[in-house]
């Protein structure tokens, strides 16, 4: 939100995370326009004209219910979903296991079951595109063979 923050200058900004850890890192970052809270942002009335939604619904238990309350909060919506459902995946099944045990995420899209979730919770979707792919890699631990041959693919298809 502090790199929005930077277009749009006079803009209140508000974020509402429900991890205590995450509230307190957003918290160093606020200032007279910026400003985060406890909380999953829906019990406050308030309505917004644009609603983020940055890796957020793979981790809710009812998805759907999240983002039909999302639909309510705010005139436009931008949700960042993470596609992990791919051949690649379900080939090595051991990624949906590594991704719900080290970052949480319960539930798994492709581009086609991302937007008809959107589209069955009533949002029209005005346009889509996928960000680049990212990993962290630390020096001390270098790249396997099977990791580095793994990235040709994704190398390719970008």
């Amino acid at each position: 939100m502090k790199c929005l923050q930077k277009d749009f200058k006079d803009a209140d900004l508000e974020g509402y995370d429900i991890s205590p850890q995450a509230l307190q890192l957003s918290k160093t970052r606020e200032n007279e326009h910026l400003k985060f809270y406890l909380g999953d942002g829906f019990d406050n009335q308030k309505h917004f004209d644009l609603g983020l939604a940055i890796d957020v619904f793979e981790h809710v238990e009812d998805f759907f219910d999240f983002i039909r309350k999302m639909k309510q909060v705010a005139q436009y919506k931008l949700f960042h979903i993470p596609l992990e459902m791919t051949v690649q995946s379900v080939l090595r099944e051991k990624c949906f296991l590594h991704n719900r045990e080290s970052v949480g995420h319960i539930h798994y899209f492709n581009k086609s079951t991302a937007i008809a979730s959107l589209k069955e919770t009533g949002h029209q979707i005005k346009d889509c595109f996928y960000t680049p792919v990212y990993t962290v890699h630390s020096p001390e631990k270098p790249l396997s063979l099977m990791a580095r041959l793994i990235k040709i693919p994704r190398f390719l298809g970008h």
